[in-house]
């Protein structure tokens, strides 16, 4: 399983952070495409909350 979790999408990350009182590790700047992520520990409760988002959000920011 992986260990990590980077968070590209506000709408994922706000879902983790403020909806799911999820903490992230750190914040950081993707510089070749100057776009903001968080990081986040893979654990079964990242898990868990990205498999309810994909499930109530079926068709969002898909890339």
């Amino acid at each position: 399983m992986k260990k990590y979790y980077y968070c590209y999408c506000p709408w994922r990350f706000d879902f983790l952070h403020n909806k799911k009182n999820i903490h992230y590790i750190c914040k950081g700047v993707n510089e070749r495409k100057d776009t903001t992520f968080f990081l986040f520990e893979f654990t079964p409760e990242v898990k868990q909350a990205l498999d309810e988002y994909s499930y109530l959000y079926p068709a969002s920011d898909v890339i």
